[in-house]
């Protein structure tokens, strides 16, 4: 009997003590799910797919980047946001959302008549809506980094160096290094020439990337490179100048490949290389403002000042948002919509089309703006108040900013290493499922994503999600 009572209050013992025990392990495990886990997300801003997809054809010197399809899977073209900007792209990329959820919807945050003259870029992560892939990986315990990727700083990212320029972008080195985490700059500079350049450019990029992994071995690493986009503007699409600058991206991309392989961590480590948006040529610019003002829903003063207006144009490249001084005010959103519309379908109009609050709604676009104008082929929009209707473009040769559905605007998705499966060749993807993916193969969920995880390239268990709610 009481041998009986004493096997009774041990059971009760063992199972009190498992109920008090068992919450903090379940934390724990879900704190570190996979810590032995490495991914490198690398930006390659404005890359075509026809880069890596037609690399022969113009002759091409990537061997990393050819590697990596080869070794991996690759598709030929990734769906990206409206407006196809860097800002709301690469936002899409770390939050599987689009801008309508995840708030970065322009470059510039939206100010009004102010907002061409302070030049403020959504620099700062609290303005993102969405979960990121920092913050949930940071809730998973595993540490992070990021590289000049738009909208992180000030993020709860463990080893940082922000995208911000205050003034202007000349000044980007400067504003980036003091908005980094702290100890951080030191090294990096000590990483550079002396003296060290005055820009954030892709190569102070690749010497922060190579001194994070080598210092502290983050399991997500988020790297930016801008200097093929900038060579694409200027000098156009597959010129020599934008395929020597991606030979030379390649290059830096092989230094990262090694700075994992000397941290010991490369069989462990998965490589994404994704663009956030594709590029078109361009011959003319169209200033809509100009022709705002010519139907009196902008008053501008004999010295280009403004004195009234009704709408203005948000945004420039191959496409603008027109904005609504007074949202309310649907009468004369309709009569503004009407005028642009019968612009559009005049002959040879600059405007290709109006992309009106319906079909914005689809894509995820702002939800702020009355409309977006869509640009004619071989033209770009330009933002400036005053100056002729159209005009020959001065400055760039090729812009982006259209819609997803172009296939010029289409991005880039290439995955290589741990977890990715060999010789996967898609036709096709969209942005919004590179965050989930990554996500899966780090060993937590993005479940507000509007994206999914790409099952056909994982090689490991892809966890079942609930759908977000909508």
């Amino acid at each position: 009997m009481l041998k009986n009572i004493y096997h009774l209050y041990l059971l009760i013992f063992l199972v009190f003590v498992y109920l008090i025990q068992f919450p903090v392990n379940a934390q724990e495990q879900n704190k570190n799910p996979k810590p032995e886990n490495y991914v490198v997300l690398i930006s390659i801003d404005g890359m075509k797919p026809e880069y890596y997809t037609k690399a022969d054809q113009y002759k091409l010197k990537i061997p990393n980047l050819r590697a990596f399809c080869r070794e991996g899977s690759f598709a030929e073209g990734s769906e990206t946001v409206y407006p196809s900007l860097t800002y709301p792209s690469h936002t899409t990329l770390v939050t599987g959302n689009r801008p309508a959820t995840h708030g970065i919807i322009s470059n510039q945050t939206w100010r009004g008549l102010e907002t061409n003259k302070t030049e403020e870029w959504y620099w700062y992560a609290n303005a993102i809506k969405s979960p990121t892939l920092w913050t949930e990986a940071r809730k998973a315990g595993l540490k992070t980094g990021a590289v000049a990727w738009p909208a992180t700083a000030g993020a709860e990212i463990d080893y940082l160096i922000p995208e911000i320029w205050e003034g202007s972008f000349n000044t980007s080195f400067k504003t980036s290094i003091a908005k980094s985490t702290a100890g951080l700059s030191e090294l990096i500079l000590k990483s550079l020439p002396d003296p060290p350049p005055t820009l954030l450019n892709d190569l102070v990029r690749v010497q922060a990337a190579k001194v994070i992994i080598s210092k502290y071995k983050p399991n997500l690493l988020l790297v930016h490179f801008v200097e093929v986009d900038y060579q694409q503007h200027r000098k156009g699409i597959f010129s020599s100048e934008a395929k020597a600058k991606l030979e030379e991206t390649d290059e830096f991309i092989g230094q990262i490949i090694n700075a994992t392989k000397e941290a010991g961590i490369f069989e462990k480590t998965s490589f994404f290389v994704v663009s956030d948006h594709g590029f078109a040529p361009v011959e003319k610019q169209f200033r809509p403002a100009v022709l705002l003002a010519k139907e009196g829903f902008i008053t501008i003063a004999k010295d280009g000042q403004v004195i009234d207006w009704q709408a203005l144009p948000f945004g420039q490249g191959g496409s603008t948002a027109i904005m609504m001084k007074n949202p309310n005010d649907k009468i004369s959103e309709f009569k503004i919509i009407e005028m642009l519309e019968k612009f559009a379908n005049k002959p040879n109009s600059p405007i290709n089309r109006v992309v009106k609050r319906a079909e914005l709604d689809k894509l995820g676009s702002s939800t702020e703006a009355s409309c977006f104008l869509e640009a004619a082929p071989g033209y770009e929009i330009n933002s400036e108040l005053t100056g002729s209707l159209t005009e020959n473009s001065k400055d760039y040769l090729a812009t982006h900013g259209g819609l997803p559905t172009r296939s010029e605007m289409y991005a880039s998705f290439i995955a290589s290493g741990h977890g990715i499966k060999k010789g996967v060749h898609e036709p096709f993807t969209k942005n919004i499922h590179v965050a989930p993916t990554i996500a899966t193969i780090l060993g937590f969920s993005l479940p507000q994503a509007e994206g999914r995880p790409i099952r056909q390239i994982l090689t490991v268990e892809v966890p079942k999600i609930k759908a977000a709610a909508k």
